[in-house]
């Protein structure tokens, strides 16, 4: 019996100690392929964007991680001045001619939690999958129109709504308290539609984009 007892404890010891979560954090940089909305998918392409994490490990299959990222975009002028003239009219109902447009970079903001799923290989590199969901926020800055010889600055509302995510990466640990790792990841933003009061047309709805992500996580 004493024997018996002795073996449990052992093996409680070794269970508890293959469970002993893991806290870690750390910051990420890259890129991103923007897929905005029609008729502004021609604006908006290639962007930059950096954040920071939050990671809780369970054990060496199952992450948990909050994350904060910001992706920059700037605005193809020429396409955008083809998308007023094409939305837009001047006073008198008329199409509008000599449209000259500066400014309209947008920013996304995204808040998740996620879940990373790993493949162990019994080496440094490990592949994982993950899918999250959290919050999500478009902003665009002041549109500055010229047309002819006048114009003036046209604000632009942020929209923001719910946010789900795709993806898979790839960790390499470094030491025992650093890995890094880069990732590909779907990211979806519910934004809601506007209409243009001229023309009726709807944008909106969604708006996406395609991060590719390089980050660094230093764990307590």
């Amino acid at each position: 019996m004493r024997r018996l007892s002795v073996l449990s404890a052992l093996l409680l010891i070794a269970c508890v100690g293959s469970a002993q979560i893991k806290f870690g954090a750390g910051p990420q940089l890259g890129m991103s392929f923007s897929s905005a909305p029609k008729p502004l998918d021609k604006v908006y392409g290639f962007g930059f964007g950096f954040g920071a994490h939050g990671d809780v490990m369970f054990n060496k299959y199952f992450t948990a991680r909050l994350s904060f990222d910001y992706h920059m975009f700037s605005a193809d002028e020429a396409e955008l001045a083809s998308f007023v003239k094409s939305n837009f009219t001047d006073q008198n109902g008329q199409p509008l001619e000599n449209v000259a447009v500066s400014g309209g970079g947008a920013g996304m903001i995204g808040i998740m939690a996620s879940g990373i799923g790993k493949l162990p290989l019994g080496g440094s590199v490990t592949p994982y999958a993950t899918v999250g969901l959290g919050y999500g926020s478009v902003s665009t800055s002041d549109l500055k129109i010229t047309v002819g010889g006048g114009g003036g600055t046209v604000p632009i509302d942020s929209q923001s709504g719910f946010s789900l995510l795709f993806g898979a990466g790839t960790e390499f640990a470094v030491s025992k308290t650093v890995t890094i790792y880069g990732e590909i990841k779907y990211v979806l933003i519910f934004t809601g539609e506007e209409t243009n009061p001229q023309n009726g047309q709807k944008t909106g709805g969604t708006s996406s984009h395609l991060p590719i992500m390089f980050g660094m996580t230093y764990w307590f």
